[in-house]
């Protein structure tokens, strides 16, 4: 089980040294190649099978040897296999017997250098060279300038690729006109992400009061731990920390003594036009510190970075598919934003298109951008795409007059009934318009104190843009709502707003109000003497005085329980109008009075009134439902007694 443990690992080790070819396998062995290619195999075999004859091996042995030993043929090859073969043997062997194994092996390895001759010496030589130019290659991409050559050359060298359906001439003509433009984006688009992925640490030292500043440890550098910087972005990267461009600079920052007791953790402000190269690393030349605890700022200063160079990036250091860049190169500091494929391809619908407004020239694509752009920007504002060109095709100016005009209805047409009100008002222009619209604004801040139901606009209209009339009448609507709207609108609101509406703002203001509330208040207590509202208000509005007798009698009369809403309108008026005339005069016997007052009462009174005890009993009897059968047991009773 050991064995079988130990070849695994040793295959795994295997695996990974030779993932990184370092010997061209096609090339014609010499006699010290073969050597020490054998001795791979008489090791592999020693070890791990107690044997120094590779034949005394099967089949699948002698298969899974040619796997470990096939790409050992040079001296550095060899110690590589040999430092994993005893490592394999680490848990079986001694110290003693590693040691030992290790000394054969350099025996054999140096007799067989002596098989060594002028070619084999060139090859180590040549690939020495290989191998510098990787680790040097290596270094250079570790920087943020190596890493944006190496991107930038990728990049660009898989968009100058023919595609499948381009034919030559179009691959030429697009090579021809958008290089420079595509190496700029492309050098844009990685300097920036290098930028964004720049960490900084700013730390400060003891104060200096002496001299009233702090010595700052400014350190910056360049996070790769973000997806984009992963080992497979492109060929040649190496791993290793996961921060490279690494600075560490000193310097003092002048701080008076008064700012210097409450500053805190100072955070970077910096310039972007005021970049650079330093050292290979994009650094920020120009800063401001400032405290993120009380945000105090310092500077703007430029950082101590001796043979700080401008941020360019040169076409002619780079190996480039393209003849149309010789010279060219992309000075970040200094770039304009223009019309790119990248900001404007969602107003194209293909990269075709797009090439065929771009080779129209300058002034038609920005003409062009901008017109879709208003498109995309107001599409939902017109019926339609030629709704659309009809307006723009008057000058982008009137265009966005009417598109503007659009936006606004959309965002005012609830404060007017239609588009035609809205347009009256907006043709006005300037503070007309304005005026008018936070006019209707303010009603419709109005609008929650009032019901759903409440026309807003003709209410507020009724105060002819009085503001302070408005406010007052709002504040004297709600604190009536709060006092009257439970306890005599039953907590209906449209019909208290209707109320106040017809009373406070259409009537005689709270005076007309007080009244509709003393009228409400009155007919809910004496609504019972009384056969309908009607009737009351009729009552109610001919006179303090006169509604206050009114009142009176009418209690008077109720006390002996004679419900006056039973009878018809011509006794119930005879009735009221007979009683309220004699209390009026003092007359208190007003029963006999009231059945003096209906001629059929009186008549039904003179015949039958004395079977009766007194003429409150037969007023009641009489104006009841059981008169007649009351007359009826009467009548009986005063037989029966005689």
């Amino acid at each position: 089980m050991k064995k079988f443990i130990a070849i695994g690992v040793f295959a795994s080790l295997m695996l990974t040294l030779f993932s990184f070819n370092v010997f061209a396998q096609n090339t014609e062995k010499t006699a010290y190649q073969k050597k020490v290619h054998e001795l791979a195999e008489k090791y592999y075999c020693i070890v791990n099978h107690n044997t120094e004859n590779p034949k005394n091996l099967n089949f699948t042995d002698q298969y899974t040897m040619a796997i470990f030993t096939g790409k050992v043929y040079d001296e550095e090859s060899f110690n590589n296999f040999a430092g994993m073969l005893i490592l394999t043997k680490v848990n079986v062997m001694s110290t003693s017997q590693m040691e030992s194994l290790k000394k054969r092996m350099d025996n054999d390895l140096k007799t067989a250098a002596k098989l060594k001759t002028s070619v084999d010496i060139q090859r180590e030589k040549e690939e020495q060279q290989k191998k510098m130019e990787k680790e040097k290659r290596s270094k250079e991409i570790g920087t943020d300038k190596g890493y944006l050559y190496a991107i930038i050359t990728r990049d660009f060298n898989k968009w100058c690729t023919k595609g499948e359906y381009e034919k030559t001439s179009e691959h030429d003509t697009r090579l021809q006109t958008l290089s420079a433009y595509i190496f700029d984006s492309i050098c844009r688009e990685n300097i920036s992400l290098v930028i964004n992925n720049k960490r900084i640490r700013i730390t400060k030292g003891s104060y200096d009061a002496e001299n009233e500043q702090f010595p700052i440890k400014y350190e910056s550098w360049t996070d790769r731990s973000a997806a984009y910087y992963s080992e497979t972005q492109f060929d040649g990267y190496i791993g290793g920390s996961k921060k490279y461009s690494y600075l560490d600079l000193s310097f003092n920052l002048k701080v008076p003594v008064s700012e210097a007791k409450v500053l805190s953790d100072l955070s970077q402000i910096y310039y972007e036009d005021k970049l650079g190269f330093y050292d290979n690393s994009i650094v920020f030349r120009k800063v401001k510190l400032k405290d993120g605890y009380n945000g105090l700022v310092y500077g703007p200063m430029f950082l101590p970075l001796l043979n700080c160079t401008d941020l360019i990036i040169y076409a002619d250091s780079m190996t480039l598919n393209s003849q149309y860049l010789d010279g060219h190169s992309f000075n970040f500091t200094k770039y304009k934003k223009g019309y790119e494929w990248e900001k404007c391809s969602i107003y194209f619908k293909s990269y075709s298109d797009y090439i065929f407004c771009y080779n129209k020239g300058t002034q038609f694509l920005v003409d062009e951008v901008n017109k879709r752009k208003h498109f995309v920007q107001y599409y939902k504002y017109f019926k339609d795409y030629n709704e659309f060109l009809s307006f723009y095709k008057n000058g982008e100016e009137d265009f966005l007059k009417e598109a503007n005009k659009r936006v606004k209805y959309e965002e005012y047409k609830d404060l007017f009934k239609d588009k035609d009100e809205y347009s009256s008002f907006y043709d006005q222009g300037g503070q007309a318009f304005d005026d008018e619209v936070n006019f209707r604004k303010k009603c419709m801040e109005l609008k929650p104190i009032f019901p759903a139901s409440a026309d807003m606009q003709e209410y507020i209209s009724l105060y002819d843009r009085d503001y302070e009339k408005i406010d007052a009448s709002v504040e004297y609507y709600k604190e009536m709502k709060d006092k009257y709207l439970v306890k005599y609108f039953d907590n209906k609101e449209n019909e208290f707003y209707s109320t106040f509406l017809k009373c406070y703002v259409k009537g005689g203001g709270k005076t007309s109000f007080d009244t509709e509330i003393a009228r409400i208040s009155w007919y809910r207590k004496y609504k019972n003497l009384y056969s309908s509202e009607s009737e009351f208000n009729m009552i109610f509005k001919s006179g303090k005085t006169r509604f206050q007798n009114d009142i009176d009698a009418r209690i008077y009369v109720s006390k002996y329980s004679y419900d006056i809403r039973k009878l018809s309108d011509k006794d119930r008026k005879t009735l009221v109008t007979n009683t309220l005339y004699n209390y009026e005069h003092g007359i208190t016997n007003t029963m006999k009075i009231v059945i003096d007052g209906d001629a059929k009462m009186k008549k039904e009174f003179e015949s039958n009134g004395s079977y009766f005890s007194d003429t409150k009993e037969f007023f009641n009897s009489y104006i009841g439902e059981n008169y007649k059968s009351d007359l009826k047991a009467k009548k009986k009773a005063a037989k029966a007694s005689h």
